[in-house]
């Protein structure tokens, strides 16, 4: 046995001398576990480095902090990127900050969420989209909020007034006025059909009446909620289309349909929770329904775009 001296290695980081003093983990133990127990160790003991030395964590600890801090280097400019993408497709600075608004909202929501929007917009998405998804979600059992219908001062010009209907009844009367006028072309929107409700109601005969003095008439309805059986052995939707095209009329199948509207040439708009075809005059199931009526020839380009915008959509 000899003894042959050598010089040591002094280990320096950033130009600073250190001592390195590693320990391993038995299997099941978690890093960060084991190194809160050992500083709380240290702490109780009182332990404290001599003057001028510093006592730092590595191994996972210091590994975490690295790439913690990896991440966060270009996060400016990820931020910076995603704002112009949102900037660029919207066309709009304005808009660019609803979004982000709405999403720091959306973060921060737990248990529930309201979300305002166009329902024909969301239901003419693309299967399997965000869009179609949401839509498939807010139509859930459940999920709608109904609202009392508000009417609409921007489609009043000078001194026309809004017209208000509640009940069945008053719908009635004035959609049987409406198809007994001189009107030359009609639109109804009843998500809702039932074959003995438009024959109960004479709207069958008065729509019959209408189509012979040469009016037209468009029934847009919705084939997802209209399965259930008619008499005959056919469902109510392909009922009520058998009566409604034998004496003419149009007949639209939208899915997701949500609208009720009724529109007579340009000039007169209805719109309201009512379903026009459908609904229950009376008896338990009858609810109160409220609709508001405009008049004017300003509403014509309104009308179109409603028309224009479920003529898209339909089947």
């Amino acid at each position: 046995m000899r003894l042959e001296p050598s010089e040591s290695k002094v280990t320096r980081r950033n130009g600073e001398r250190v001592n390195t003093v590693q320990a391993f983990l038995m299997p099941g133990i978690l890093p960060a576990v084991a190194l809160a127990e050992s500083m709380a160790v240290l702490d109780a003991s009182g332990y404290a480095p001599p003057q001028g030395i510093r006592l730092e964590t590595g191994g996972d600890s210091d590994a975490r902090n690295s790439t913690v801090q990896a991440l966060i280097a270009p996060l400016g400019l990820i931020i910076t990127l995603s704002i112009a993408v949102v900037a660029m497709t919207f066309n709009s600075f304005r808009l660019t900050l609803i979004a982000f608004t709405v999403a720091g909202l959306l973060s921060r929501a737990k248990d529930s969420c309201l979300v305002f929007g166009d329902m024909d917009i969301l239901a003419t998405a693309r299967s399997g989209s965000p869009r179609a998804l949401l839509s498939e979600f807010l139509a859930a059992k459940g999920k709608a909020l109904d609202f009392a219908m508000e009417p609409r001062e921007d489609l009043t010009r000078g001194d026309a007034q809004i017209e208000m209907l509640q009940h069945a009844a008053e719908h009635d009367a004035f959609l049987l006025a409406a198809l007994k006028g001189e009107g030359r072309r009609y639109m109804i929107v009843s998500p809702w059909v039932v074959a003995g409700t438009i024959e109960r109601t004479v709207l069958l005969d008065a729509m019959a009446t209408a189509r012979q003095r040469g009016a037209e008439i468009e029934v847009f309805t919705d084939p997802l909620l209209n399965n259930g059986a008619a008499a005959g052995g056919l469902s109510q939707m392909e009922a009520v289309e058998h009566r409604l095209s034998a004496i003419g009329v149009a007949v639209h199948q939208i899915p997701k349909l949500h609208s009720k509207i009724v529109t007579v040439d340009g000039t007169v708009l209805c719109a309201g929770s009512f379903n026009w075809l459908s609904a229950d005059r009376n008896g338990q199931y009858a609810r109160h329904e409220t609709s508001f009526v405009y008049r004017g020839r300003h509403l014509e380009d309104e009308i179109k775009t409603i028309h224009d915008g479920l003529m898209r959509r339909a089947k």
